[in-house]
């Protein structure tokens, strides 16, 4: 007997003919299905009520559950599907953030231009942020240590340069070593037992500018001192005798000329004045529409239209009020 005979003996035994209009209450539904060398063959599904016997099934034919599903009228889309089952997804546990330190901001007075403006040693990282950190630095630190050995040997070079007769002349003096050079080697007159020497004043504007330039220099040089011991209010008293010989140097420069003659010639401020005031070419180029010269393409905040914008295409930059 077929698939389809043995499904309608099953139909009809259970009341569910063709005549049958109304939808079965209780049993199940089957499909029967035979094993065959080209695949498995099944049969519409059939209704079994409850306490039905099945009849005898011939070799090589089974039968399996269906389990009826009512598709809805609309299909649901894949992305409301995972919309509407993400409301009832489990309670998702977020790590836990510890606050943050952030940087304390300084105020250090005077002397204070080249010094960092916020103190960032109390701040908190990870640990693998630290250990980035320290083996970046290793390298750097590395090649900014002196040895007690190097600043024994430029003490001794000092001392051999100070100790050196020239003759000069009928009169054998001392060779002078300036504070210039004792600066280049890291050193200080102290540090070779000699106390400061007076500089003669220079004569020549371009010796004042020379001498502020170097006294600006070993100024950036004491700070930057400073600031590596981590005491950063504490001023040595060479840092403020050089910022105090500099403030006297340029005040002495400030008043050998009169404001007059501090003054460029006319013909310089007229070409600068040329420059500010407005020109005939055009106030815009490049991508800029015509219809909004307020905003670049890509800028998403420019979609608002500012106060007092225009439609007409402004071509010149307005005259200057």
């Amino acid at each position: 007997m077929s698939l389809e005979g043995l499904r309608r003996e099953i139909a009809e035994a259970g009341g569910g003919g063709a005549g049958a209009s109304q939808a079965p209450i209780g049993g199940r539904y089957i499909a029967l299905l035979r094993r065959t060398a080209a695949g498995m063959l099944f049969s519409d599904p059939v209704h079994v009520a409850d306490g039905q016997a099945l009849p005898d099934l011939p070799d090589g034919v089974e039968y399996i559950v269906v389990h009826p599903y009512t598709a809805p009228a609309r299909p649901q889309t894949l992305a409301e599907h995972l919309s509407t089952n993400a409301l009832h997804g489990g309670a998702r546990s977020e790590p836990e953030q510890r606050p943050v330190a952030l940087p304390v901001l300084h105020d250090y007075g005077s002397f204070s231009s080249f010094l960092p403006g916020c103190d960032s040693s109390q701040t908190s990282l990870r640990a693998a942020d630290y250990a980035v950190l320290n083996g970046c630095d290793d390298e750097r630190r590395a090649e900014q240590r002196v040895t007690e050995a190097e600043v024994a040997s430029a003490v001794e070079m000092a001392r051999r340069a100070l100790g050196d007769a020239s003759v000069d002349g009928e009169a054998g003096t001392q060779a002078a070593i300036s504070a210039e050079m004792l600066r280049d080697l890291g050193l200080t007159p102290a540090d070779v037992g000699l106390g400061e020497t007076e500089e003669p004043e220079p004569a020549t504007a371009e010796e004042i500018l020379r001498q502020n330039s170097a006294m600006l220099v070993q100024l950036v040089e004491l700070q930057e001192r400073r600031a590596r011991s981590g005491d950063y209010g504490a001023v040595s008293a060479e840092e403020r005798a050089v910022a105090s010989k500099l403030h006297a140097s340029l005040a002495r420069v400030a008043g050998a000329s009169a404001p007059r003659d501090l003054l460029p010639p006319s013909s310089e401020i007229q070409r600068t004045a040329k420059l500010l005031l407005a020109s005939g070419r055009a106030s815009f180029a490049g991508t800029l529409p015509p219809q909004r010269r307020f905003a670049f393409m890509s800028n998403v905040a420019g979609l608002g239209v500012p106060a007092g914008a225009t439609a007409a295409p402004m071509q010149r930059a307005p005259p200057p009020k």
